[in-house]
């Protein structure tokens, strides 16, 4: 899997309140239940050098499955817990888990009231208010239908009315950040209105080619249009995280797990 390394990346926006420059986000998807070190000693020394004033959790912590481990993603959560301010949204390896007849009823509610009362701040087609003295920005987390991760035959199209539907509209008098598991919707998020749009799910492809990008996505679409990295859509910018770990293709070439830092930086006027 190789060591967890540290990509940056700055977001300058002219909606920024003033009181979130230079506010520094450490963002975190798919970590599958990897483990780096004991304890994910390396993920969190990691934390530790880039100093966040925030984490947020973009999804697939854990592994899908019926009968699933939780023990690696609870440790995490746990300690991330203690160190920062942490949000969470849902990827589609949480969506399977909520249809599960097996675990949507049992296991899973468990597990997600055990992260909570740890102080994270879950967000199931949710928004919360995040305060920096006069200032504040708003976080949304998205849970879309698991019919959004079918595969390239699909052919599965999202529109900015359904985010609505689940969300509400964007408020458009504040700074807005989506945690959006897939990235192949940014044209959407990006009609709806966010600002910033924090997606993972591709795994930067599972192998990258240099000048090329990203091999493959989970859909099986070959040299997906977003792979990995910062890309800017209209008046809407996207973080799209390599992630930490891997589930069924335990692959990762030229291709090491990601810890994305994001410093959010006032445009002047």
């Amino acid at each position: 899997m190789g060591k967890p390394v540290i990509e940056k990346y700055q977001i300058t926006s002219k909606v920024l309140p003033k009181e979130f420059d230079g506010v520094k986000i450490a963002y975190l998807s798919d970590l599958h239940s990897v483990s780096f070190g004991e304890g994910n000693k390396q993920l969190l020394e990691l934390l530790q050098k880039a100093q966040p004033d925030y984490v947020f959790l973009g999804g697939d912590l854990i592994v899908g499955r019926r009968e699933f481990p939780s023990e690696v993603a609870l440790m995490l959560c746990q300690e991330l817990a203690k160190a920062y301010p942490v949000y969470m949204g849902m990827g589609n390896h949480e969506q399977k888990l909520m249809c599960y007849e097996e675990t949507k009823d049992t296991l899973f509610p468990v597990y997600i009231e055990k992260i909570k009362q740890m102080g994270i701040k879950v967000l199931d087609n949710e928004a919360v208010q995040i305060k920096r003295g006069a200032g504040a920005i708003r976080l949304y987390g998205l849970t879309m239908d698991y019919k959004y991760y079918g595969k390239i035959w699909d052919s599965v199209t999202m529109e900015a009315a359904y985010i609505s539907e689940l969300l509400g509209s964007c408020r458009k008098e504040e700074f807005s950040v989506l945690l959006a598991h897939i990235p192949k919707y940014f044209e959407a998020y990006s009609a709806w209105g966010a600002d910033l749009v924090l997606s993972g799910h591709v795994h930067g492809g599972i192998m990258r080619l240099p000048w090329i990008g990203g091999v493959i996505a989970p859909d099986y679409r070959l040299f997906p249009k977003y792979d990995a990295g910062h890309f800017t859509l209209g008046d809407s910018q996207m973080v799209l995280s390599r992630g930490l770990g891997a589930h069924t293709i335990k692959l990762r070439v030229f291709n090491p797990p990601e810890v994305s830092v994001i410093v959010l930086k006032k445009e002047l006027a």
